[in-house]
C-alpha cells in the first residue's frame, strides 16, 4: 500500500511540474529586426534604444 502512495505521490508530482511551460529566455545573440528600416539589433541594443526613445 505504500508502494502504491508514493508512485501516486510521484506521478502527481511529475505532471504538475512536468507539464508546466518553460520561459524561453532571449541570448545576448538573438537577433530583432525592425519592421521600419530593416536593421537587426541584439535584445540588449533593441532594449536600449526603446528605452532612450520613450524617455525611460
Amino acid at each position: 500500500m505504500r508502494k502504491l502512495v508514493a508512485l501516486a505521490t510521484l506521478v502527481m508530482a511529475l505532471v504538475a511540474f512536468g507539464c508546466a511551460p518553460a520561459q524561453k529566455v532571449p541570448s545576448g545573440k538573438t537577433l530583432i529586426k525592425c519592421t521600419t528600416c530593416g536593421v537587426e539589433f541584439t535584445v540588449d541594443e533593441g532594449m536600449s534604444a526603446y528605452e532612450a526613445a520613450h524617455g525611460q
